[in-house]
């Protein structure tokens, strides 16, 4: 019973799929904090001009 399961290949291609769908969302949530810091950044740069240009 044990050799039988483990020949057994059913479920290993969900177990690859939930990895796959696991790392797709960890590269999304970095490359959202990416760009989070970068438009913050951004931001930050077109208030500073903004309040010179008024002063």
């Amino acid at each position: 019973m044990f050799i039988k399961f483990l020949k057994d290949t059913s479920g290993s291609t969900a177990t690859e799929y939930s990895l796959i769908i696991a790392m797709a969302g960890i590269l999304a949530i970095g490359a959202i904090i990416t760009l989070g810091d970068g438009v913050g950044g951004l931001h930050d740069g077109v208030a500073t001009d903004v309040s010179s240009a008024v002063n």
